[in-house]
C-alpha cells in the first residue's frame, strides 16, 4: 500500500521567529555567487559603459582638467556646461534604472527564477516611477523627522527600509509599498535594525577594503601605467556592483520573510 506524501509544512505566521539575521546574509551571498553574470551584465550596462564615454568626453572637452570644468561653470561657458550637465544627468537616470533593474533581478531570483539581462531590464523600467517618488517621500518623511530630533528621523529609517522591496515583490505604487513597508515592520523594529546594522557593517568593511584596492592602485600608477589604472578602477566599481546587489538580495529576501508573517491590506 503506497503511503500518501507527507504534508507540506503550514506557511509561517505572524508568530513565527524571523530565520536568523546570518542565515538571511548566507542566502544572499549565495543567490549572488550563483547568479554573478546577471549583475555582472547590469553593471557593465548602467556602470561601465556611461563611465567608458564620460572619460571620452570629459577628455575630447577638457582634457581631463578638472579646473576648466569648474571653470566652465563659473563664467556660464554653456557650450561646454550644458553638455557635461546633460550627461550628468543621464549618469543619474542610469544609476537610479540600474538600482530598480537590480532589485527587480533580485526578486525573480528569490521566486526561484533565472533571469536574463532583459528581464531584469524591463521590470526595473516598469518598476522606476514608482521607486523615485516612494524615494522622494520617505527622503521628503525623514527630512521632517531629523529636523525635529535625529531618533524620529532613525525611527523611520527602520519602519521605511522595505519599501524598495515591496514595490519590486509586491508590485505596489508608492503610497501602497510605504504602507506595506510600515506595517511588515510593525513589532519587528529590533529585528529589522539589527538586520540592516548588520548590513551596514559589512557593507563598510568591504567598502573599505575595495578603498584601500584603490588608493593602492593608484600609489602603483607609475608602475602599471593608464591603462592599468583604468581596468583597476573598473574591478573596483565591477566588485563595488556586485556588493549593492549582494544587499539588494539580503533586503529583498528579509522583506519576503517579513511579508509571509504579515497579512497584506491590499
Amino acid at each position: 500500500m503506497d503511503t500518501p506524501p507527507p504534508e507540506a509544512p503550514p506557511p509561517p505566521g505572524p508568530e513565527t521567529p524571523l530565520p536568523a539575521v546570518g542565515d538571511i546574509i548566507s542566502a544572499g551571498m549565495r543567490a549572488g555567487m550563483d547568479n554573478a553574470g546577471l549583475f555582472f551584465g547590469l553593471w557593465a550596462i548602467f556602470s561601465f559603459v556611461p563611465q567608458l564615454l564620460g572619460l571620452v568626453l570629459m577628455t575630447a572637452a577638457t582634457g581631463m582638467d578638472k579646473t576648466a570644468i569648474a571653470r566652465a561653470f563659473e563664467t556660464r561657458d554653456w557650450a561646454l556646461a550644458f553638455p557635461l550637465a546633460g550627461f550628468w544627468l543621464v549618469m543619474i537616470a542610469l544609476q537610479i534604472v540600474g538600482h530598480a533593474a537590480t532589485l527587480a533581478g533580485c526578486s525573480r531570483i528569490l521566486n526561484g527564477q533565472t533571469p536574463g539581462l532583459t528581464d531584469a531590464i524591463r521590470d526595473g523600467l516598469r518598476r522606476t516611477p514608482s521607486l523615485v517618488a516612494a524615494g522622494i517621500i520617505s527622503a521628503f518623511a525623514l527630512l521632517l523627522a531629523l529636523i525635529a530630533f535625529i531618533l524620529p528621523g532613525m525611527y523611520l529609517f527602520v519602519r521605511l527600509s522595505m519599501t524598495s522591496a515591496a514595490i519590486v515583490v509586491e508590485e505596489r505604487g508608492p503610497l501602497s509599498a510605504l504602507s506595506r513597508a510600515w506595517r511588515v515592520t510593525d513589532g519587528r523594529f529590533v529585528d529589522t535594525a539589527i538586520f540592516l546594522l548588520a548590513l551596514f557593517a559589512i557593507a563598510c568593511a568591504v567598502m573599505l577594503g575595495l578603498g584601500v584596492a584603490g588608493v593602492i592602485a593608484g600609489l602603483a600608477g607609475s608602475v602599471i601605467g593608464p591603462g592599468g589604472r583604468a581596468a583597476a578602477s573598473a574591478a573596483v566599481t565591477a566588485l563595488q556592483f556586485q556588493l549593492l546587489a549582494w544587499l539588494a538580495l539580503c533586503s529583498v529576501q528579509y522583506f519576503r520573510e517579513l511579508a509571509v508573517r504579515t497579512p497584506s491590506a491590499g
